[in-house]
């Protein structure tokens, strides 16, 4: 009798935990097609560090996302793991993401460019501007990255280097003031957002040598997206927020608060 009841036990315990799988994979597919089906319903998904949920690139798909009549929904996540949502479609638009043939395969980036320029630069401790004069100072130095993240072609494949990849600039900062790590490479506006944020700016200064080069930045678009069947739709949108100076605009402001909140009274050479 005893082995009977056990034996229903059984049976029931296994029919319960099939009607949860069942479940499940039904819950996980109605949320794959509704996250599919966002675009066509008015939204587009995007993501950055949570450190940057008010930066440029927010602030520049915003815009593009109201002049396509759309809303823009944002998802917290590293850069190395927003290149995997771009890959994987669970992500739809981007920005501050250079172009390079392997991207391309998971990335359709715009023909039309809301900037040209791209200067990077070498933040350390207060009094060690003079250490980095020139790129071969790097070679005797501990360098702040992000993971994946590329900055310009000579240092991106330096294997000489040494680069210490963290996943987002914030903690690159603090292991600076650590003495961890002799610097943080970082565009100026990206890290003097960090810098303000943190109050830091009694403690950090900007290495004498630094890298500008013409390097076009392209809104990209994940080439899973619904977004992909609007491409001459968002092509339109920035060729026209281009010349008519929106994005000039958002840049400026951008700017003028971080300087606001920052000890420079001015954009150091070359920033765009």
């Amino acid at each position: 009798m005893m082995n009977l009841i056990l034996l229903q036990l059984v049976t029931m315990l296994r029919n319960l935990y099939r009607s949860i799988g069942i479940i499940a994979i039904v819950i996980a597919v109605l949320c794959y097609q509704a996250d599919d089906l966002r675009a066509r319903e008015g939204v587009i998904l995007t993501s950055v560090s949570k450190e940057y949920a008010n930066g440029l690139d927010v602030r520049i798909l915003k815009v593009i996302a109201r002049n396509l009549g759309m809303k823009l929904e944002i998802r917290h996540a590293s850069f190395a793991r927003r290149l995997i949502f771009l890959e994987e479609g669970k992500i739809d638009i981007c920005a501050g993401v250079y172009k390079t043939p392997e991207r391309e395969k998971y990335i359709y980036f715009t023909q039309s460019q809301y900037k040209t320029s791209s200067s990077k630069y070498f933040f350390v401790l207060k009094g060690k501007k003079s250490t980095i004069q020139k790129y071969e100072d790097l070679y005797d130095l501990d360098v702040g990255t992000g993971i994946n993240s590329l900055y310009f072609e000579r240092f991106d494949n330096d294997q000489q280097l040494s680069k210490v990849r963290t996943g987002t600039t914030e903690q690159r900062f603090k292991m600076l003031l650590l003495n961890r790590i002799d610097a943080v490479i970082q565009g100026f506006l990206g890290g003097q957002a960090v810098i303000n944020k943190l109050g830091i700016g009694d403690k950090i200064e900007i290495a004498e040598y630094y890298h500008q080069e013409t390097r076009p930045a392209h809104v990209g678009i994940s080439r899973k997206s619904p977004l992909m069947e609007n491409l001459d739709e968002i092509e339109f949108v920035i060729r026209k927020m281009t010349k008519n100076g929106e994005f000039k605009r958002i840049c400026d402001e951008y700017i003028a608060q971080i300087l606001a909140s920052s000890r420079h009274t001015e954009l150091p050479p070359d920033q765009f």
